[in-house]
């Protein structure tokens, strides 16, 4: 079988602590956390920020999904094989101590770009996950060898 099954799994901690207000480092596509086979990725989006412009890589405009708030970006390269991908995202959790208001609901996309980080050439490559508040995985099938993929985190904010 010419296929493979790769396995990546994101501790994902919303935790709401202001930490002189830094943007997370894969805060964008273009500073997407690359994600290893089996390993863990610890990630918050606290602090991210939305570029909504034409050509922008936050991916705002008509997503097919969800509307994006405080998106965080990761992403994967496939063997010389390509196949499927199974995402695993656990161990959610949204602490704010001062505000109550906020949800654990995790919004998650996996995308295939034709020209790099440009929103305009996004396209779906698994169901979108949309408000979850649990452990959840997302997989795809088909993916293409030897190309980048992005996962796009969204959540943890206002209800």
């Amino acid at each position: 079988m010419n296929s493979f099954l790769k396995h990546f799994i994101i501790l994902f901690t919303l935790i709401s602590i202001n930490v002189f207000g830094q943007t997370p480092i894969n805060d964008n596509c273009e500073d997407a956390m690359a994600l290893c086979y089996n390993e863990w990725t610890e990630s918050s989006n606290v602090n991210a920020t939305l570029d909504s412009c034409l050509g922008c890589s936050d991916w705002a405009n008509d997503n097919f999904c969800f509307i994006l708030n405080n998106p965080v970006w990761f992403s994967f390269n496939t063997n010389s094989k390509g196949g499927a991908a199974l995402l695993f995202v656990e161990d959610i959790l949204c602490e704010n101590p001062s505000n109550d208001s906020y949800s654990n609901e995790l919004r998650v996309a996996i995308l295939k770009a034709d020209v790099n980080c440009d929103a305009s050439t996004y396209q779906l490559v698994a169901e979108c996950e949309y408000g979850n508040q649990s452990n959840f995985n997302l997989s795809t099938i088909h993916l293409a060898a030897l190309e980048t993929y992005f996962v796009v985190v969204d959540g943890g904010t206002n209800k």
